[in-house]
């Protein structure tokens, strides 16, 4: 009898000791420690919720991790754009710091102002005007200025959209 109940014993010790051993690597972020949960006892539905858990609390995790960054990017924004600064000034700084926040390799800022050239006064008649750029040399044959629905600058302008290409043939 004694040795029947040093054998249950045991088990159970091994057991609770192995859902210390998961709860425990959890706890320090562990989110990939591997859960048994093939067992036929009753420690498979104890096992099956400290998968959900783990599951539900790398999710919030993750969601935490997300929020924190968007916040240190509003941040670094935000102090970029301090002090007496011009147009073209802020705008620069914002393309500095957003571009490679973003992951983007190149960045242009382009402001919307009354086309000098023509007499019209609407704003379909607008041009757009390169102001601040990330990584981008204006070169030959490629203008600063665009109107709005010329181009991919000029139709991005008219839609009031924002467009990311990728993919892009190297230039020749």
């Amino acid at each position: 009898m004694l040795l029947l109940a040093r054998y249950f014993a045991k088990g159970v010790t091994k057991t609770l000791s192995y859902l210390s051993y998961i709860a425990e690597k959890i706890s320090q972020g562990d989110w990939h420690v591997e859960i048994d949960t093939d067992t036929n006892d009753e420690t498979a539905e104890v096992l099956d919720a400290m998968e959900k858990m783990r599951t539900s609390l790398q999710s919030r995790s993750d969601q935490d991790a997300k929020r924190d960054e968007e916040q240190t990017r509003m941040v670094s924004i935000g102090d970029v754009s301090r002090g007496d600064l011009s147009v073209l000034e802020l705008c620069q700084g914002i393309m500095r710091n957003l571009t490679p926040m973003l992951g983007a390799q190149v960045g242009a800022l382009y402001v919307a102002e009354a086309d000098t050239n023509d007499v019209a006064e609407s704003s379909q008649d607008s041009v757009l005007k390169l102001l601040a750029s990330y990584a981008f040399v204006l070169r030959k044959g490629i203008s600063d200025r665009f109107k709005l629905g010329e181009g991919i600058i000029g139709q991005v302008g008219l839609e009031r959209t924002q467009v990311m290409l990728s993919d892009l043939p190297k230039d020749s």
